[in-house]
């Protein structure tokens, strides 16, 4: 109990000093943080897609990035199962494309097979610039009169003016787009990766093309990798190495596959983690002893700087002995590589 008002005013200011908080900044205790009920995630696209939020999907040019974004763009507008795996949200959906021309994009959607009617509009080839203030502008407004709720862009380099090795104006664009996200609009782009290159990062994060201001800034990334291409199919490993919301989607293959002048996905399953690292890191080595004999310790020394583990790179200079890929050379305390045959 108080004694006396000195110590019951004493008691109110602490009180006081304790809730006022600046600038009206709401500030949360701890103890009241873990009683809040938070809600979960929203996706547009189960585990893939986050709602109201950025994705970029990248890959190497001629990787199936098109074709895969007409396919979720198809999808979600007809809510149907993406890959026929991936639970989908039925909205709108803004395809705008500054790359393919209308011919294009019409062969390939007819390919699709989409229903006759779909929540799917086109915007090809209008010179649409997201840095523009004024296009930005209407483009908001476009989209909250035509209630859409997916906007695809394809791709970035086209639709902007930025330089996007400079981190500043590379924050200045993701802002851009967080004008969309802000009113409930999810955000997909396709990007390029990096010229391949055996000197450049091998792991998904680290290849995607420009700053890394990029990659912070976006709430999922999904990149398309290695591609397989038959006479009628194409297999695609796409891999999530970033996912704001929750944990990555553990990659999976899907195939492309035409038939009779149409197009489908097929979903193929999961790939485990590990043999994905050992055979990035088994192409790594090859490409390297294309260049000729190499001392094996000179091996590992040059990939370890390009995100490869020690513990990876010798399983898969193990495999490739066992399958006869590489053969193995020993000359005094030394063991050299070269490609077999």
């Amino acid at each position: 109990m108080l004694k006396n008002n000195k110590q019951f005013e004493e008691l109110k200011k602490e009180i006081q000093a304790e809730e006022l908080v600046p600038l009206g900044w709401e500030v949360i205790k701890s103890d009241k943080l873990l009683k809040m009920e938070s809600p979960e995630a929203e996706f547009l696209v189960e585990n893939l897609i986050p709602s109201s939020a950025i994705t970029i999907l990248a890959g190497n040019p001629g990787s199936g990035k098109s074709w895969l974004l007409l396919e979720i763009a198809k999808s979600v507008a007809s809510n149907e199962l993406l890959f026929g795996k991936f639970n989908t949200k039925e909205v709108k959906v803004l395809y705008i494309d500054e790359e393919s021309p209308l011919s294009e994009i019409q062969r390939r959607w007819r390919m699709l097979r989409p229903p006759p009617v779909t929540l799917v509009d086109f915007m090809p080839l209008q010179g649409f610039k997201i840095d523009n203030p004024e296009q930005r502008k209407a483009l908001l407004s476009f989209t909250d009169w035509r209630n859409y709720k997916l906007i695809i862009f394809d791709s970035l380099r086209d639709i902007h003016s930025k330089n996007e090795n400079d981190s500043q104006q590379t924050q200045e664009l993701i802002d851009c787009f967080r004008e969309f996200t802000r009113k409930g609009i999810t955000v997909l782009i396709s990007h390029h990766n990096r010229k391949e290159s055996f000197f450049n990062p091998r792991e998904p994060s680290q290849i995607l093309r420009g700053s890394t201001a990029i990659l912070a800034g976006i709430d999922s990334l999904l990149s398309v990798e290695n591609p397989k291409f038959t006479k009628q199919v194409i297999e695609l490993v796409i891999s999530q190495p970033k996912l704001r919301q929750g944990k990555p989607t553990s990659p999976f293959k899907v195939n492309l596959i035409e038939e009779e002048k149409k197009m489908k996905f097929k979903y193929t399953g999961e790939i485990e983690e590990e043999t994905t690292k050992v055979e990035r890191t088994k192409e790594a080595i090859i490409k390297l002893l294309k260049e000729g004999e190499k001392y094996q310790k000179e091996i590992v020394e040059s990939l370890i700087p390009l995100y490869f583990s020690e513990r990876t790179i010798n399983r898969a200079i193990k495999e490739l002995k066992e399958n006869k890929t590489i053969k193995p050379r020993k000359e005094k305390q030394r063991i050299y590589l070269s490609l077999a045959g």
